[in-house]
């Protein structure tokens, strides 16, 4: 490690003096050849002139195309594109990000893989301690290499990644494969809530009733806080503060006494979930509005909304369901910025959200619409929930609200159900236009019930005429013995489209067993992105808009993006 170290500070210094000697003085140059541009064109135009002019010019295209990869290798920026000539907006992001750097932890590995690590780094990302950024190692591999992976190798202790599934308790839900960091969240605002059923039901906690017929009111959880509701009485100001301390123990939270309020009136407020939410708000406001934000160019505005402003909101919406109201409000921020608004200064939408927020395939900008988006994230934490049944936040979901019956089948009208089980079934429907059985054997795929063909409308068999009879099972409809499908009984049972459609389904080897699958992606495996791709095609209005052909190559962006703006008059 020390040799390698050795070798990296001496070629720095080697760097630096090469950068003096060919890069000094460059923002000198280019106002000296501004001068004599301006020059050439006061004089006549004469040959020597002309060619004076494209000289001066091509230097100055090749000092500018420096000066911005030098400013957007100080910056760090990653997602904008090289030729959008904000050089403003790098130096400002340079400033804000000078004091960000940081050490990052690595373990023992062998070099194939550590050579993979060093691929994966972000060319441009905040160097380490020596000052190279991952782009030197990864153009210059041919000649580190060897000298790296012997340093990573003598430093760090041997791999536990293989064994970390036994060694790391099913508690720790963050990065484990198939264990998801909201997992936890799910399990802890469910076990605060059993703690408020549990003293409600014994009689500690009476809630209050909004009317005479109405079902009493304990409590309502959202996303970081919850509301209380109690009578004024010693006893059930006790019992509430044993929840509060049986859950702070057992979760190593406290409450906040500076953000947390009491109310004594029978017309105190309710609250709804809106205001709890308001935090993502501020985050997106605070994107929108920072200072070096507003330096940027269109192409720039519609690529920090797609890698940043819409990633804001994701860790929530994977977990719990946004009032359409709230992902209104959400919309127009993006809407308000991508049209320049700026502050409270106010700017012309020439086109709708609906029509921004359509795919560039269909003539949109293919913004994200948030309600949208937050169904499709929703159905991944049901997809999960289905395929890993027995994860510890699956398991509690279950013993909850369906024990004795499936996900499919779980009733929505329980009592004491929580906010998160209320969107993990509003996504229910959503998952259900995609999902089906994938046939192994046919033994766990009821044949007139699941959905298990992927040639036909919703993947079931919609005529039940002959559902009476002794076939219950995929499995009575294959030959095992030849692995082939019984072409006779299945003529006789179904008609003769869905008949044709189970024909082609290929026949898994013996010994397969039936797994669930997601129809809309070529892995079988649920994705947000064709789920979200789906809902937006689902939605979408056949208005007149603009052809989706002005975002197809060669048509560069620049002049797509004045094509878009102009609206409904291209169609005219």
């Amino acid at each position: 490690m020390f040799s390698v170290a050795q070798k990296l500070k001496l070629y720095r210094a080697s760097l630096c003096h090469w950068n003096r000697d060919q890069f000094q003085g460059k923002h000198r140059e280019i106002q000296q050849l501004k001068i004599k541009l301006e020059e050439i064109y006061e004089n006549p135009q004469i040959e020597e002139n002309c060619q004076n002019e494209q000289f001066i010019l091509n230097r100055l295209k090749d000092l500018w195309n420096r000066e911005e990869s030098y400013w957007k290798q100080r910056s760090r920026i990653q997602w904008l594109i090289e030729g959008d000539r904000n050089t403003r907006f790098f130096h400002v992001s340079t400033i804000q990000r000078r004091h960000r750097n940081s050490i990052v932890k690595l373990q023992k590995v062998d070099d194939e893989e550590i050579k993979r690590i060093v691929f994966d780094l972000g060319g441009l990302k905040s160097p380490g301690s020596d000052g190279f950024p991952g782009l030197f190692y990864q153009r210059s591999s041919d000649v580190v290499e060897n000298d790296i992976c012997i340093a990573v190798q003598s430093f760090f202790a041997s791999r536990l990644k293989p064994m970390m599934d036994a060694l790391i308790s099913v508690d720790q839900t963050a990065f484990i494969p198939h264990r998801s960091i909201q997992d936890n969240i799910v399990i802890a605002h469910e076990a605060l809530s059993c703690l408020i059923s549990k003293a409600h039901q014994d009689g500690f906690l009476k809630g209050i009733q909004l009317a005479r017929r109405t079902p009493a009111l304990t409590n309502s959880l959202f996303a970081d806080d919850i509301l209380l509701f109690g009578r004024v009485t010693r006893a059930e100001a006790m019992a509430t503060m044993d929840i509060i301390s049986k859950y702070s123990t057992a979760s190593g939270q406290q409450v906040n006494v500076h953000k947390s309020s009491i109310f004594f009136s029978k017309r105190t407020p309710g609250r709804s979930k809106t205001p709890a939410l308001n935090f993502l708000k501020e985050k997106i406001e605070a994107k929108t509005q920072s200072l070096k934000q507003k330096l940027l160019s269109q192409e720039g505005r519609e690529t920090l909304i797609k890698v940043v402003l819409c990633a804001i909101p994701m860790y929530t919406m994977s977990i719990l369901k946004l009032p359409k109201n709230f992902c209104s409000q959400l919309n127009s921020l993006v809407a308000n910025f991508w049209w320049g608004k700026l502050d409270q200064e106010r700017k012309m939408h020439w086109i709708s959200w609906k029509s921004t927020s359509k795919l560039k395939s269909k003539g949109g900008m293919g913004f994200k619409d948030f309600e949208l988006l937050n169904l499709a994230c929703l159905a991944k934490q049901s997809w999960r929930l289905i395929n890993h049944p027995n994860s510890l936040w699956a398991r509690v979901i279950k013993g909850l609200y369906f024990p004795n019956s499936s996900f499919w089948n779980a009733s929505a009208s329980k009592k004491n159900k929580s906010w998160i089980w209320q969107s993990l079934l509003a996504s229910r429907d959503v998952l259900k236009e995609g999902f089906r059985h994938n046939i192994g054997d046919g033994s766990d795929t009821l044949a007139w019930f699941d959905p298990w063909i992927p040639l036909i409308p919703k993947f079931r068999v919609n005529h039940l005429a002959h559902c009476s009879t002794n076939i219950n099972k995929v499995a009575n409809l294959i030959d095992h013995t030849s692995l082939k499908w019984k072409m006779d009984l299945i003529d006789n049972l179904f008609e003769e489209e869905v008949a044709q459609a189970i024909k082609l389904i290929p026949i898994a080897p013996m010994g397969s067993s039936d797994t669930y699958v997601w129809h809309f992606d070529s892995s079988g495996n649920y994705s947000v992105k064709s789920r979200y791709r789906f809902l937006v095609e689902k939605q979408r209005v056949s208005n007149p808009q603009i052809p989706s052909h002005q975002w197809a190559e060669p048509n560069p962006q620049q002049l797509a993006m004045p094509l878009f703006t102009m609206g409904d008059s291209l169609t005219q």
